[in-house]
């Protein structure tokens, strides 16, 4: 489960037709965030 902060950072990426890659390393969490200008 993301939580309610990702599905909203999701609807606004897809919004202004960008891309959401989450990752998961051990402790670590990674978001990459790409928008399209």
């Amino acid at each position: 489960g993301g939580g309610i902060g990702l599905l909203n950072v999701q609807s606004s990426v897809k919004k202004y037709d960008g891309n959401l890659i989450l990752k998961s390393d051990g402790n670590k969490f990674i978001a990459e965030l790409f928008l399209n200008s």
